[in-house]
């Protein structure tokens, strides 16, 4: 498994108030050891983004390391240096935001199911239930009864090793007292003299009085060693019903955990989920009666809203269609037919259609399910298209777009960066291109090169402008070759889009 360093939406901000924001835009990209990249970190203009560069330089290397942000799995053949690891981190704009649209059949229809549920569970019950609830009724007496409290086993027999050695405990205890400070020649005494004997010796040589100190300190700590250990002498208990009374406690307490989870928390979450049980028993009755009630209003509401669903969905999808075949005729695709085909199924929470999308690119071929019969070229394009018509309602924030101009020339090239920069008016975009047409509509020109450093090829990328995106349009007309007319016509391409 490939290390990877993600940076994302999921990061930053806390998964109960995901809903309440939204990803805006991609506003940095950072990516070492990764294929033919080495080290970079890039960043991106919230419109639109267009790589260029010669045919093997690399274009698509940085999509797809966003890619492997994004979750795709990542394998060793993108690996730079296997033993190095790589860095694949992205840096999103997040920005709260208001939900003011929502599914209403959606949301009926997940309450709906929900409370189906529930039904189907409470009705579940019923073989059983009378019996279920005399034992929950026993199991949650006989805990009550018993009373236990969190700790309450270790806390219990701490007191009963006091207590059943006490008479040790208070002889022991004695004992210290003596050595301290009571008997004959107790260490307080002696340590007492000592200090008397420092002290005239500090009166001597003056270089002994730290040592005086040290031993006064010495002295008053053990006299305060002294009066706990008295505190604790005096303290000690010599009560043996108190001593019967924790044994008792400790069996009860022992009783419960063996029975019910070995251990006091088991017991006690053992009550706790006992006590919901058996309200749930009890009251199974009157709770479905609600549900069923319930159940019959929401069906009403579904049902009305699904009906009114499929209409909107039908309407849309007609002038879907129509919208569609008009954008990939702009787009070099003429003779396509597009059906967005709304077909009965199973109701789910987003309806009681199944929508798929159906083309028919060439003239004479019959319809088929969009993903199975177009090329990489025409699924860009029609996805463009796609984008182009739902650009009021389409919520994702970055489209990325790549071989996009495949099989397209210059006067179509310009059709489609026309309709990309209307796209990134409102949306971020990112596009690998190989015509000049379409890179001229670039907010942000990334040039992608390949060089040999030693033994090692490295993938490069720079954002250019001014006289460098001048060369670059240019090159991309004629090649490496100058040519004044290339370059005159890549500045009219630029001029035009200012």
């Amino acid at each position: 498994m490939i290390p990877a360093k993600i940076s994302c939406f999921a990061d930053l901000v806390d998964k109960d108030q995901q809903a309440d924001y939204s990803v805006n835009m991609l506003e940095q990209i950072r990516v070492k050891n990764f294929a033919l990249i080495d080290d970079l970190t890039l960043e991106f203009h919230p419109r639109l983004n267009v790589f260029t560069g010669e045919t093997g330089a690399g274009k698509t290397i940085l999509i797809d390391a966003l890619s492997a942000v994004l979750g795709e799995r990542l394998d060793l053949v993108s690996l730079r240096l296997k033993e190095e690891g790589c860095l694949t981190e992205a840096v999103f704009n997040v920005v709260k935001t208001t939900r003011t649209r929502g599914n209403v059949f959606g949301a009926w229809f997940g309450e709906d199911a929900g409370k189906r549920r529930e039904l189907e569970e409470l009705r579940s019950l019923e073989a059983g239930r009378e019996r279920e609830i005399d034992l929950l009724k026993f199991q949650i007496g006989e805990i009550s009864r018993v009373n236990p409290k969190p700790d309450e086993d270790a806390k219990l027999k701490e007191e009963h090793i006091r207590l059943a050695n006490a008479e040790k405990l208070y002889e022991k205890a004695a004992h210290v007292v003596d050595r301290l400070s009571e008997g004959e020649g107790s260490a307080i005494e002696q340590i007492g003299q000592c200090s008397k004997f420092l002290s005239e010796l500090a009166a001597i040589d003056s270089s002994l009085k730290p040592l005086t100190q040290e031993i006064e300190s010495v002295e008053s700590g053990l006299d305060e060693i002294a009066r706990s250990v008295r505190d604790y002498q005096d303290s000690i208990s010599f009560d043996a019903d108190r001593l019967k009374a924790v044994e008792e406690r400790i069996d009860a307490l022992a009783t419960v955990k063996r029975k019910y989870g070995g251990s006091l928390e088991a017991a006690l979450t053992f009550l706790t989920e006992s006590k919901k049980r058996l309200s749930l028993l009890e009251n199974s009755e009157v709770r479905g009666k609600e549900l069923e009630k319930s159940l019959a209003e929401l069906e009403t509401k579904v049902r009305r809203a699904g009906k009114k669903l499929s209409e909107e969905r039908s309407e849309a999808a007609a002038k879907l269609k129509s919208l569609i075949e008009r954008e990939l005729k702009d787009l070099g695709i003429a003779h396509a037919r597009f059906e967005c085909r709304v077909e009965k199924s199973e109701p789910a929470e987003t309806g009681c259609e199944r929508v798929e999308f159906y083309i028919s690119p060439n003239l004479g071929e019959e319809m088929l399910p969009l993903a199975k019969i177009i090329s990489g070229g025409e699924a860009s394009r029609v996805m463009l298209a796609l984008k182009r018509a739902l650009i009021d309602s389409d919520e994702i924030p970055t489209m990325i777009f790549d071989e996009i101009d495949t099989n397209i020339g210059g006067r179509l090239g310009s059709v489609v960066g026309e309709k990309l920069a209307e796209i990134a008016k409102k949306h971020q975009v990112l596009l690998v291109t190989h015509l000049p047409q379409i890179a001229s509509f670039a907010d942000q020109h990334i040039k992608v090169s390949k060089s040999v450093e030693g033994k090692r090829t490295k993938t490069h990328y720079a954002v250019i402008d001014s006289e460098a995106r001048v060369r670059e349009l240019a090159e991309m007309m004629a090649g490496e070759k100058k040519s004044e007319v290339a370059t005159k016509h890549a500045r009219e391409m630029l001029a035009a889009q200012r």
